[in-house]
């Protein structure tokens, strides 16, 4: 694996002192350990050439002569790729790979090298020179290596940092070791659920081919070779991968896996296809990414989409739906819930397979629908779409509205919840009515004649919210709007009757009689909060009986022992075992 050995530390590293020795040949187990990434103490430094830094205090400088570029540095393990000169302090040449003309490679970090070595390249950059600058504790120690370096040598190392292989002890027990061979593309790994696709050629370490597979499939978590899985789990698309299995991580890969000794793969990350949970769905739909998307951006609530669009029964696979264009608004009932909320994940030109399991609440709902199309979907039926996002126009953000753009937002947002509301749709009602505080809620901003205004559609609003979150048996909520909406004003009566609704149903009944009664008061003619106020009434009776029968057994339980309901008086030990009180342990 060396190219070319410097004077002194060729063949095994001879003239290394003991203990910096190392086979040059491979990496002992459990050397995937991170170097940091970076130079101790240079971290926040943008360094220039001719700047001298502390590597190990005075024992191990670097003085910059060509900057390198990026921000990456080799870890430990990784193979690097290096040219130097190596000179005594008295300026005399001793080495030089430069003279060879072939670049000096090791594994970094593993004590292939002198220390200076190991810890001064793990600071460089690709393209970087610099002269490290060794005390002898860093070089050849007090021995030295002679001839050719005198015992106690300060040496100075003009080294290029050329470029390196990433080298992983994956697994951290030495039975998985990847060294890159070609890096990926971009920053996304597969995960669990995601397809990956994968090629790959395996030989025996003496290099006899045992298998080979081209642009093979699975899903990441059904791998069943820990090795490979494991691999796969740290690849970018498109890199290509050296990797040594021990005879346990290699199983599962095939039959053909040979009984003893390691094998190797060359291995390509071709692809993979993303699948993930869509958000807001309960585990209900899923995302499968056939073609990635451009961009950030993605729809809103509101927006109007354009996308290819081909649906189908699950269980059959019967299409109900055909589309190269088809426009909706999203969130506005026109497609399946399942749909509308995986569009708001999708960029535009991303190609999706979306899976919606509960047809019932994500999909065309409990009873059988008849499509377009003339198809029949059963009741609650599971059903999949693939589905292309073509275009899409968002509707404004409320940061990029004016005021009186987001006063009349509010209204009509408000509108829409009522709409909702008294078709029963209270899920969609109240998403509505969060839209509209959302614009109006913090209107410090606005003028003062704009805030009266706001005024009356967030009283509306608040007391409005808080009848969909009873119904829902959101209580605590339901509190909550109703003193928002007492804040602003508190004569309002809906507020105050449905506040004393939430208060009973969360066993307050002391302040929910007094909310109803304070209506009664404004209003004697209020038959809603005294029908209310008799319910409670009812309920309270109901609740002291069942506290009157808890304490009542409370107070005979104490009648019988003469005394504290906890006391347990003591008795003779004669009496005690032979008539134990009820439940009551006996005691000398």
């Amino acid at each position: 694996m060396m190219g070319g050995g410097m004077p002194g530390m060729g063949g095994m590293m001879g003239g290394m002192p003991p203990g910096m020795g190392g086979m040059m040949g491979g990496m002992p187990p459990g050397m995937g350990g991170m170097m940091g990434g970076g130079m101790p103490g240079m971290d926040d430094m943008d360094p220039e050439v001719g700047d001298i830094v502390d590597i190990k205090e005075k024992d191990l400088t670097k003085e910059f002569v060509v900057l390198g570029s990026g921000w990456q540095t080799p870890e430990k393990g990784d193979e690097v790729s290096v040219h130097y000169v190596g000179t005594l302090d008295d300026g005399t040449t001793f080495d030089s790979s430069r003279d060879r003309g072939l670049p000096f490679t090791f594994n970094l970090g593993v004590g292939e090298v002198i220390k200076g070595w190991d810890e001064g390249v793990a600071t460089m950059k690709k393209g970087e020179k610099s002269i490290l600058t060794c005390a002898p504790e860093y070089a050849y120690g007090v021995t030295g290596s002679p001839p050719k370096i005198p015992p106690n040598s300060t040496l100075k190392f003009e080294v290029e940092l050329l470029s390196w292989k990433s080298v992983k002890d994956i697994a951290g027990d030495g039975g998985v070791i990847k060294k890159t061979l070609q890096e990926g593309a971009g920053w996304d790994k597969p995960k669990n659920k995601d397809e990956v696709f994968y090629t790959y050629t395996a030989t025996t370490e003496e290099g006899t081919e045992l298998y080979s597979c081209e642009d093979e499939m699975q899903v990441v978590e059904q791998i069943a070779s820990a090795g490979l899985k494991k691999c796969l789990e740290t690849m970018k698309r498109g890199e290509q991968a050296h990797v040594i299995l021990t005879s346990s991580y290699a199983e599962g890969l095939g039959e053909w896996v040979p009984a003893e000794g390691n094998t190797v793969l060359m291995l390509t990350a071709n692809r993979w296809h993303r699948v993930e949970e869509v958000p807001n769905a309960d585990k209900c739909v899923e995302k499968k990414v056939l073609i990635e998307g451009e961009g950030c951006d993605r729809p809103n609530e509101g927006a109007e989409v354009t996308a290819a669009v081909i649906g189908r029964i699950l269980e059959t696979g019967e299409e109900f739906m055909n589309a190269e264009e088809h426009k909706w608004v999203v969130d506005d009932e026109q497609m399946p819930d399942g749909l509308d909320l995986t569009l708001l994940q999708m960029k535009k030109g991303e190609k999706a397979l979306v899976t919606i399991s509960d047809g019932t609440r994500f999909g065309f709902g409990g009873t059988e629908t008849t499509t377009e199309s003339g198809v029949k979907v059963p009741a609650g039926a599971a059903i999949q779409y693939e589905v292309s996002l073509n275009d899409f126009e968002k509707t404004k953000e409320s940061w990029d509205m004016s005021n009186d753009e987001k006063y009349e937002a509010s209204i009509v947002k408000k509108d829409q919840g009522n709409v909702y509301f008294k078709a029963g749709k209270n899920e969609r009602a109240l998403k509505r009515y969060e839209a509209c505080l959302k614009l109006i809620e913090y209107d410090t901003q606005f003028p003062d004649e704009l805030k009266e205004k706001c005024k009356v559609v967030k009283l509306a609003t608040y007391s409005n919210c808080a009848a969909v979150m009873l119904k829902l048996k959101r209580y605590k909520d339901a509190l909550e709007k109703c003193n928002k909406a007492l804040e602003i004003d508190g004569a309002h009566q809906k507020a105050r009757f449905r506040r004393a609704q939430a208060l009973a149903a969360r066993d307050d009944y002391d302040e929910a009689e007094m909310d109803l009664k304070k209506l009664i008061d404004m209003d004697p003619k209020n038959v809603d909060a005294r029908n209310e106020l008799k319910r409670l009434k009812h309920k309270m009776a109901t609740q002291r009986k069942k506290d009157s029968a808890i304490f009542g057994n409370m107070f005979e339980r104490m009648a019988k022992t003469g005394g504290d309901f906890y006391e347990v008086k003591p008795k003779d030990t004669d009496e005690a075992e032979e008539n134990p009180a009820d439940g009551v342990p006996a005691f000398p």
